[in-house]
């Protein structure tokens, strides 16, 4: 039931942070409010909140909202984890498959992509007419060239493990997340190798941040901050989003937001470790959180936005490392606050 509620609620949270970000970038909207939660209305732009198919955004069922795209012409992409498809929403609300033919697995590589299987996709982002896919299910890294509708995989042998090096035999566990630099390099969360890869433009994988093992809650490895982003320990990274300058921003199951700057250093952005609901205006680093499932930065100003699945919150982070509710009020029952987070949604 846990599982099904995280699936429903994460294109949601996913299409309201985006959506504020783009209202965020506008600079008229900026100046009509410091507080958007009295200003601006939340509406639904795809699904009926019930797994399936369909063919208006309004009418469509969804089947495990995963992670979510947008180009220069207004289209949304998304994945569907339940159906092991990537989709797309037309600016007219027209809902097609991009790839994926809801059979579970990695078979049709080289072929149409709507021919083509996907398994368990979570993760995805566009680098101009190509769309690359997080697909947790198989281990991979796979690629739609939208200009050809062909799919391919690009990394990963599709066995669970670890191995860095060309993109062809290198293991990953469960990539959940994936985002891009302003140079065309992939970064994934990898969950259960408790890591995050690179994927250069050679198809070279390297590790820039985890020693592949989890910290022990209570003990300082459970908070890396400033040390060496190979040396740390880090808790199954669920998000992650790359600035304009090339830092690397990432969630993980600990509660907490690191950032792995250019030195290869690691630092702790926002959490204490803890589980819990900030009050606004908190200093970022010192509040207990929840895992941030989704994330944007605002153009110009880096501010960064955080979508929590546990707290059922999206909050905004400025450039004084000061912490605010934008989106939700009330923390989701305390029960929370003992359950196991290793496993989000289970």
């Amino acid at each position: 039931m846990m599982r099904t509620k995280f699936f429903k609620g994460f294109l949601i949270f996913s299409l309201m942070l985006q959506l504020f970000i783009n209202v965020f970038a506008n600079p008229v909207a900026q100046a009509a409010s410091l507080d958007i939660r009295d200003n601006y209305t939340i509406s639904t732009v795809a699904g009926t909140g019930v797994a399936g198919n369909g063919e208006k955004g309004l009418d469509l069922y969804m089947a495990g909202p995963q992670g979510i795209a947008l180009d220069s012409a207004g289209n949304i992409y998304f994945a569907e984890f339940s159906s092991h498809r990537v989709r797309k929403l037309a600016p007219n609300g027209q809902v097609t498959t991009v790839a994926g033919n809801s059979i579970p697995g990695s078979d049709g590589m080289g072929g149409a992509a709507t021919a083509g299987q996907l398994y368990s996709p979570r993760g995805i982002v566009l680098l101009g007419h190509k769309l690359y896919i997080a697909d947790q299910g198989s281990n991979t890294i796979k690629m739609v060239d939208l200009d050809t509708g062909i799919l391919t995989k690009i990394a990963g042998t599709g066995t669970a493990g670890f191995a860095d090096g060309p993109a062809a035999n290198a293991q990953f566990n469960s990539p959940y997340a994936i985002d891009a630099d302003t140079n065309g390099n992939l970064y994934i969360a990898d969950y259960s190798n408790y890591r995050i890869r690179k994927i250069d433009k050679n198809g070279n994988v390297t590790t820039v941040a985890g020693n592949g093992t989890q910290p022990a809650q209570g003990t300082a490895d459970w908070v890396p901050n400033n040390i060496d982003a190979l040396s740390a320990k880090l808790l199954s990274p669920v998000s992650i989003k790359i600035d304009k300058v090339g830092n690397i921003y990432f969630g993980t199951n600990a509660n907490l937001l690191q950032k792995v700057d250019a030195s290869g250093k690691i630092w702790n952005v926002i959490g204490n470790g803890s589980l819990g609901d900030p009050n606004n205006g908190a200093t970022a680093a010192s509040v207990a959180f929840a895992p941030p499932m989704g994330l944007d930065i605002k153009p110009g100003t880096n501010e960064i936005y955080i979508t929590t699945t546990f707290s059922r919150k999206i909050y905004r982070l400025d450039a004084a490392g000061k912490i605010n509710t934008v989106v939700g009020r009330e923390l989701i029952h305390p029960s929370i606050r003992t359950m196991d987070l290793r496993r989000p949604g289970t």
